[in-house]
């Protein structure tokens, strides 16, 4: 649970689960319907703005981690276009130790095509064929942000409409209750 101090509107945002609920530093109280007393908060005071790549630079000297910039053109990576599973099976496996060379878990998996993969590739034609067939594609770093956009875009479709469908699910259960009959005066 995160609460931001809004200084020049004179409220707080508390982010959790539930999304942002802002409160006026002049109802203070209203926030225990929101955080119980005893329960632990981070608040922030100061926050600066920047884009995504200086956010990582920033994290990543703070963990040590090295990574690279979204605009290097020169990452590739696997892409699986079924929309399900898909498993290269490794030809040299007994039918009985069944053994993938490459596992995706669905549309949306992907595999950094490093050297190392790249051996696979030249070791295993099979794994040409899945590419040749349309199977497993080889995408750059703007493709690869747009399948994952388009993940969270479909996630988030997906749980408004569970959330839409429990909403319909509860106001059919109190309409049916209002006319069961059981509160009938005759």
């Amino acid at each position: 649970m995160i609460v931001l101090l809004d200084i020049n509107n004179k409220c707080i945002n508390i982010y959790n689960e539930d999304g942002i609920n802002k409160i006026s530093f002049y109802d203070i109280e209203e926030i225990y319907d929101y955080i119980a007393s005893d329960q632990k908060v981070h608040y922030v005071t100061n926050a600066i703005e920047t884009n995504v790549d200086d956010l990582i630079k920033v994290v990543s000297s703070i963990t040590g981690k090295e990574t690279i910039s979204s605009n290097n053109s020169n990452i590739r990576y696997l892409h699986s276009t079924c929309t399900g599973p898909l498993n290269i099976p490794d030809p040299n496996s007994k039918p009985e130790e069944y053994k993938s060379i490459i596992k995706f878990n669905g549309y949306y998996d992907l595999i950094v095509l490093d050297t190392f993969m790249e051996d696979k590739i030249k070791q295993y034609p099979i794994i040409l064929t899945a590419i040749k067939n349309k199977k497993i594609e080889i995408i750059n770093e703007i493709q690869k942000n747009k399948i994952l956009a388009k993940k969270r875009k479909t996630e988030k479709e997906k749980k408004k409409k569970e959330k839409k469908l429990a909403d319909a699910k509860i106001d059919k259960e109190s309409k049916d209750d209002m006319f069961d009959g059981s509160n009938d005066l005759i």
